[in-house]
C-alpha cells in the first residue's frame, strides 16, 4: 500500500463491528467461549479446543484466498478480451477493409493503425498493472506468520497459524507477526510497525486496552493489531476479532 494512499480507503467496511469501541466487559459477552477474564486477561482460559476446531470448521483456515495461477502470456491476451478493446479492434479492421476497398483514402489507413497502436498500448498497460496488482497479494501472504501462541483450555500452546479462529486469545511478543486482527486486551510497551497498512516504516506505540468510541478509525484507536503487522517490541494478549479475508489486509488484497 502506498504511503500517500489515503487512511480512508483502507478502512473496513461499515456494517464490520466496531470492535475498537467495545469495552472489555462488551468483548467477554461478544466471546463468551473464549472465557475473558476482565480483571486479569493474562489469565484468561480461551477457547476449549473442541469448540475452536469446530469453528474452524465452520469459518474455514485463517488464511488469504489463493488466486488463480496463470501464465503471463494467458494474463497479457486477456487484455485483449475487454469489451472496450474488442470494439477499437473492430473499428480498426473496419477502417483497413476501408482502405483496401478505395486506396486512394489513406485516411483509412492511418485510422486503423492508430487504433491499432492505441489498443496494443491500452493493454500493454493493463497487462502491466494487474500483473504488479497480482504481485501484491502474493506478498502479502508473506506477511503472515506460520505459528501463533494461543491459549487454549487455560493451556498456553503453539497452532498453525492458519488454524486460529475468532475468539481465540493469542499472546504476542516482540519479533512475532501479527497473525491475524486482534483486539487487544492487555499490553506492556507494545509496538508494531503498520508499514504492510499504512507504507508508513515507524513502529506505532499500541497501549491502550480500553475502549476508543471517540476514535475515528481502528488505526487511531491503539486498541487493536492487525494481520500481517510486525510486533517490534513489547507483549500483548488479546482476542482474534478477524480471520482470513475479513482482516484488513485480507480486505486490501481483495480490492487490490
Amino acid at each position: 500500500v502506498s504511503p500517500s494512499q489515503p487512511q480512508a480507503e483502507i478502512e473496513l467496511s461499515a456494517n464490520e463491528e466496531e470492535f475498537y469501541k467495545m469495552s472489555i466487559q462488551k468483548l467477554q459477552e461478544k466471546f463468551p467461549d473464549s472465557k475473558i477474564n476482565v480483571d486479569f486477561p493474562k489469565h484468561s482460559e480461551g477457547m476449549a479446543p473442541e469448540m475452536a476446531q469446530a469453528k474452524l470448521q465452520l469459518d474455514g483456515p485463517n488464511e488469504l484466498t489463493q488466486t488463480v495461477s496463470k501464465s503471463l502470456l494467458v494474463l497479457f491476451f486477456e487484455q485483449f478480451l475487454d469489451p472496450f478493446m474488442i470494439l477499437l479492434n473492430l473499428a480498426g479492421l473496419l477502417s483497413l477493409v476501408a482502405f483496401f476497398i478505395d486506396m486512394s483514402v489513406t485516411l483509412n489507413l492511418w485510422l486503423a493503425l492508430v487504433l491499432f497502436v492505441v489498443v496494443i498500448l491500452t493493454c500493454i498497460m493493463s497487462y502491466t498493472q494487474e500483473r504488479r496488482a497480482l504481485q501484491v497479494v502474493e506478498s502479502f501472504k508473506n506477511l503472515l506468520p506460520m505459528q501463533s501462541t494461543v491459549l487454549r483450555g487455560g493451556v498456553e500452546v503453539e497452532i498453525p497459524a492458519s488454524e486460529l479462529v475468532t475468539g481465540d486469545i493469542v499472546i504476542l511478543k516482540g519479533g512475532n507477526k501479527v497473525p491475524a486482527d486482534i483486539r487487544l486486551l492487555v499490553v506492556s510497551d507494545l509496538k508494531v510497525e503498520l508499514a504492510s497498512l499504512t507504507g508508513e516504516a515507524e513502529p506505532i506505540g499500541l497501549q491502550s486496552r480500553e475502549a476508543a468510541p471517540s476514535a475515528d478509525s481502528e488505526i487511531s484507536a491503539h486498541n487493536i493489531a492487525h494481520s500481517g503487522s510486525m510486533v517490534i517490541e513489547g507483549t500483548a494478549v488479546g482476542v482474534v476479532i478477524r480471520t482470513g479475508d475479513r482482516t484488513m489486509i485480507g480486505q486490501i488484497a481483495f480490492l487490490t
